[in-house]
């Protein structure tokens, strides 16, 4: 009797304990490849699962990946993880190019201008690690996983997480799954050579997506019983498709990831794969597309993920750790920054304008970072979180430019003829923080600038400026509509200044600038001048607003630049062809004052239109025939020379003055901009001087439309306008940036 109870026993016990097996709840793991934009359809297949009701227990992910899946680990969900990508400005975040309004004042007026450059560093020269330098992409990565940075373990998120990057020196897989979510998240997505790779403690990471861009053993290794997988990423071509040698190229580069992914699959129970291939990787504006993309491929498994949503309700979900949120503020437990240099880490310091104790908003952080970033000293500028204490501490991180760089541009504009511009650059080399800047022109019609200013390290805001030009050009005095006398103009200026910034926007200057200024007769008349030269020295005050987004063709902000001045003396020299010459009968003043001001305003209608508004003026107590301004030629501006519709280049020379212009740029394309416009000008026309025919007071008003393209090698504009001064068609063209100022 007893073995028969015995049996009995074990019989209940064993289909009691297999009964409970068949009822516990699988842990579903959730992997999501790389694939640059094709992984916002990440967020469509996410969007699926939650109207479900399928809770994922595990996320790994790789590049894309990893920002969707690291996210959603946090709490994001569809609907959150859609505004993230509606609110970044993916153009920018994408592009090399730093916004202007995040430069510092007196860095902008070079800032961009020069379309190649190559840099000097360790005793040779070197290109970028990367085709996109990645500030902006180091600022939002932090920015928007913040939420993570009192979690050091990813596994104590909402969701237990982890990405994968490849160390670059030795092609290890690397998993991270603790530390600062967003310095993993940035190794993860570093793709080779577009972003610069990552560095984190002594290693150097790339794009997972190099090896493992599917990471589905290390979601079973989480303890996954169920793995759900979406796969956006490169697949094998067949020989019809390989038909150029990018395509071998390509197909060869990736073979080791693709061969990867193919074996990870087969350890996943369903792989979705969206239908994206046909859309731009780089399309990341087209969000709402790739996640209806994602949506509709994971409901063509309707049936199987119903079937696993039956059978996770079967059971009680286990519990998970709350959502994180943003903090209004972080505290500054410990503060950490990592620049060597003592000189720049003073400047780093007074830049953040907080210390240890203190509470910051990340909007503060970020906005001392950009203003950090913009004076250039350093090719990054951003943020991570250090672990070794009990409360994370705040590390600034920085790297500093390669000393030397060597730069190339072309432009060519009607007075100044075609031009090769030669750039070369010192930064923090005489001194820190310092920069020393030659521009060389080669041309028929040579110049050259050269500026040397100096920060002080302990207040950075404060500088001090030397700064000189030299440059020959073509000066056309024109006769009603015609080339009546035609000179080559010499043009000195040094100047030494002490300037105050205030952040990114505003910049105060006085100092002193002696002037030179010279014609000489190209073609000889005997009622003309021989020489005609001035020297002039001079007081200037300053002041410069600028909040503009970017130098050429902006579309939002303001510039304000206006000065006064006094001329404290005015030498003329003057020669004549001839006793008899009377030509230009004006007498210069040696002393006299003056004001300046020009400003431009862009307002934003919509991604295909904005306006522009423009006021340009001048005003003196004296008079000089050389202190002119030249009007008339494209519309890009240089020092004491602008635009004008309908009038030929320096068609105009007046002197006090005031000019107004108003137009519509329409966005053809995102290089592609054509403007209709209006332009008024009122002033004293200073070839009155020159010619008895002349009225002195001028009054003019012009129409036309402005075809601007932004090239590789710079601006191209067209203008193409009608003015009172004449009854044709008048047409000018520039080419490239303006660089002698």
């Amino acid at each position: 009797m007893k073995p028969l109870f015995l049996y009995i026993l074990f019989f209940l016990l064993f289909f009691s304990q297999h009964s409970l097996q068949s009822q516990q709840r699988p842990k579903v793991g959730l992997v999501l490849s790389g694939g640059a934009a094709h992984g916002l359809a990440h967020i469509g297949v996410i969007k699926y699962l939650e109207e479900l009701g399928i809770e994922v227990d595990y996320i790994t992910g790789t590049s894309m990946g990893s920002v969707v899946g690291g996210l959603n680990a946090m709490g994001f969900d569809s609907d959150q993880l859609r505004d993230v990508a509606k609110g970044q400005n993916w153009n920018l975040l994408m592009s090399n190019r730093t916004p202007l309004y995040e430069v510092a004042p007196i860095e902008k007026e070079h800032h961009e201008r020069i379309p190649l450059s190559i840099y000097w560093n360790e005793d040779a020269f070197n290109l970028p690690q990367g085709l996109i330098r990645g500030q902006k992409l180091d600022i939002i990565l932090s920015n928007i996983f913040a939420p993570g940075y009192l979690t050091r373990e990813f596994d104590q998120f909402h969701i237990p997480f982890k990405c994968v990057a490849v160390d670059i020196e030795n092609g290890a897989i690397t998993v991270f799954d603790k530390g600062y979510i967003g310095d993993a998240i940035r190794a993860s997505m570093a793709i080779p050579s577009v972003f610069p790779p990552s560095e984190i403690g002594e290693n150097l990471f790339v794009d997972g997506g190099l090896i493992r861009n599917f990471p589905v053993q290390e979601c079973i290794d989480m303890g996954a019983d169920y793995i759900i997988g979406v796969y956006v990423g490169i697949e094998k071509s067949n020989k019809d498709e390989l038909k150029s040698m990018f395509d071998i190229l390509r197909q060869s580069a990736s073979m080791g990831s693709i061969l990867d992914s193919e074996m990870q699959m087969k350890l996943a129970d369903l792989v979705i794969h969206p239908e994206v291939k046909d859309m731009g990787k780089f399309d990341f504006d087209d969000y709402d597309a790739f996640i209806k993309k994602g949506y509709d491929a994971a409901r063509e498994y309707e049936d199987v993920l119903k079937d696993l949503a039956d059978k996770l309700k079967e059971s009680e979900a286990p519990k998970k750790n709350p959502k994180l949120d943003y903090a209004l503020k972080i505290k500054i437990d410990t503060l950490i920054i990592e620049e060597q240099d003592k000189v720049l880490r003073k400047m780093i310091q007074s830049e953040l304008g907080f210390s240890k104790g203190h509470y910051v908003s990340l909007q503060d952080l970020e906005e001392s970072l950009s203003l950090i970033f913009g004076t250039k000293n350093f090719s990054k500028a951003s943020y991570s979180f250090d672990y070794s204490n009990k409360r994370p501490g705040l590390k600034i991180l920085t790297k500093e430019v390669n000393p030397y760089s060597i730069g190339l541009s072309l432009n060519r504009f009607k007075h100044f003829n075609a031009s090769l511009i030669i750039n070369a650059e010192a930064r923090n080399i005489l001194s820190k923080p310092s920069n020393f800047r030659m521009d060389l022109r080669i041309s028929e019609n040579p110049g050259m600038q050269g500026e040397y200013y100096l920060r002080l390290p302990k207040v950075p805001s404060f500088l001090f400026r030397l700064k000189g030009k030299y440059e020959l050009y073509n000066f056309p005095l024109f006769n009603n509509g015609v080339v009546d006398r035609l000179y080559k103009t010499r043009e000195g200026r040094a100047r030494i200044e002490v300037l105050k910034e205030l952040k990114n926007v505003m910049l105060f200057s006085v100092g002193m600038e002696y002037r030179f200024d010279g014609i000489r007769p190209e073609v000889f008349k005997e009622e003309d001048l021989k020489i005609y030269n001035t020297r002039k020295l001079a007081l200037n005050l300053g002041f410069n607003y600028n909040s503009l987004d970017r130098q050429i063709f902006p579309e939002k902000g303001v510039a304000l630049e206006a000065y006064l001045g006094h001329v404290f003396n005015n030498k003329l020299r003057r020669e004549n062809q001839s006793e008899e010459t009377e030509f230009l009968s004006l007498t210069e003043d040696r002393r006299y004052s003056f004001a300046s001001l020009s400003f431009e305003g862009y307002y934003h209608y919509a991604d295909w239109l904005c306006s522009e508004f423009r006021v340009n003026g001048h005003i003196s107590t004296g008079i000089s025939f050389l202190d002119n301004y030249k009007l008339g030629g494209p519309l890009q501006s240089k020092e004491r020379v602008y635009g004008f519709l309908g009038v030929d280049g320096s068609e105009l020379l007046v002197d006090n003055h005031i000019s107004g212009k108003l137009g519509f740029r329409i966005h053809v394309s995102e290089v592609v901009y054509l403007t209709p416009g209006v332009q008024y000008l009122y002033g004293r026309n200073l070839a009155s001087y020159a010619f008895d025919n002349i009225d002195e007071d001028i009054s003019l008003f012009s129409y036309g439309l402005v075809l601007g393209i932004n090239s590789p090698i710079g601006p191209i504009i067209m203008d193409m306008g009608y003015s009172e001064l004449r009854e044709k068609l008048v047409i000018n063209l520039g080419i490239g940036y303006r660089h002698i100022f």
